[in-house]
């Protein structure tokens, strides 16, 4: 299983995505209180290695249904947590290097 933490200090919540292989399929689940997240939560669904490896996806469909704000980072947590889950990306890599971000630098 792999476990991505998605800090949105700009919105205020902190959300905890598990990604866990199933056969082909990988299963999500969210942990947040942000309701916009929680009804995305409620609603993606099993990700296929389809939608780990095209840009037009279940998950980006499924965030502008949902109503997601366009800047959410939890789409791309998802979708990174999945992949390193399906072996698309080193786990070791991702835990050496801890995190990701982005800075605003004015």
């Amino acid at each position: 299983m792999m476990k991505v933490m998605v800090d949105s200090r700009i919105c205020g919540y902190t959300t905890v995505i598990n990604a866990k292989k199933e056969g082909k399929m990988i299963h999500i689940e969210i942990e947040t209180i942000c309701p916009k997240l929680s009804d995305f939560d409620d609603n993606l669904g099993d990700l296929t290695m389809g939608d780990l490896l095209c840009y037009d996806n279940k998950i980006r469909r499924m965030a502008h249904e949902c109503k997601l704000c366009a800047s959410c980072l939890v789409p791309c947590g998802v979708i990174t947590a999945a992949q390193i889950e399906a072996k698309l990306m080193a786990k070791s890599l991702a835990l050496k290097e801890k995190e990701i971000c982005i800075k605003f630098l004015e």
